[in-house]
């Protein structure tokens, strides 16, 4: 069987000179591919980017209706990673290892940010306590803050998620390993169409219409699956589902959903869907040359 390693540039080159294994080793290059099966209307290629798991799910048809009916931007759309590390006690080398969670978030520069973090402990998830300081502490100069410093319990409320979500002391006597699980998620794929309207305005002649915002998920599979590993899409469906699924419910996950009063035809209006794609290589290229 011959392999033939597939580099960023594949994606110019028609789809049948691919090699018999598809290597998706990083998860750009599948976004790159999405890009192009929507652009290029190639849709048998889609199988080659999903697991078997996810070809034979509901959301697989929906995915490849939305690629195969509309256009997609990816101008807006945010990078998640939510991986799995095992983590155990310097102080208890016995103890059973536990499962420390962390959702990193990718930001403009590329780089990734430590968002949340929480422990998985069996079936129970475990989250950190969030240290916050008294009610009266800008009354008194927040003179709970001086002590915490001077008597280095700092490292209790401060840490490296948003409101002390990884304190940076449960760190102190850990030891962490890397484990193989891992989830990419990509949140605000929007897809829309070209409108006719019938407006005497010549720039209304052509409007567009946003029909769906989604996301989808994507495993890390090191073993070939068929003839196919690396960043397989695993899960899709809209933001509504992604924030049924992964969200906390409140106001802002409401409006958000379109439950708000007029929430979606205003938020909707705001989106430029001129604006470049963070993946596709072309846009990716003509930055760099500029």
């Amino acid at each position: 069987m011959r392999v033939i390693c597939v580099a960023l540039f594949i994606f110019f080159l028609p789809l049948e000179v691919f090699g018999q294994i598809y290597d998706w080793e990083d998860f750009n290059k599948t976004l790159v591919a999405i890009e192009r099966i929507n652009k290029k209307k190639e849709m048998s290629f889609l199988n080659a980017l999903s697991d078997d798991e996810f070809i034979h799910s509901p959301d697989f048809a929906q995915l490849f209706n939305a690629i195969k009916s509309f256009h997609l931007n990816l101008g807006y759309a945010q990078v998640r990673c939510i991986k799995e590390f095992e983590i155990k006690d310097a102080k208890q080398p016995f103890a059973d290892a536990q499962s420390l969670m962390v959702s990193f978030l990718q930001g403009n520069d590329f780089r990734w940010y430590v968002e949340s973090a929480y422990l998985q402990s069996g079936k129970d998830t475990v989250h950190f306590e969030q240290k916050s300081f008294k009610p009266l502490a800008a009354e008194y100069n927040f003179s709970d803050f001086v002590n915490a410093v001077r008597n280095g319990d700092i490292k209790e409320y401060s840490g490296i998620t948003p409101y002390g979500g990884l304190p940076l002391s449960f760190l102190a006597s850990k030891r962490v390993q890397k484990n193989r699980a891992a989830t990419i998620i990509v949140t605000n794929m929007i897809f829309y169409q070209h409108t006719q309207d019938t407006a005497q305005d010549v720039s209304q002649k052509d409007a567009r219409q946003i029909v769906e915002v989604g996301y989808i998920a994507l495993k890390n599979t090191t073993k070939l699956q068929g003839q196919k590993k690396g960043w397989l899409l695993h899960e899709y469906g809209t933001m509504s589902d992604f924030y049924e699924r992964y969200m906390q419910q409140d106001l802002f996950h409401d409006f958000i959903i379109d439950k708000a009063e007029q929430g979606a035809k205003n938020r909707l209006k705001k989106y430029n869907l001129d604006k470049p794609s963070r993946f596709y290589f072309e846009n990716l290229r003509s930055v760099q040359s500029n």
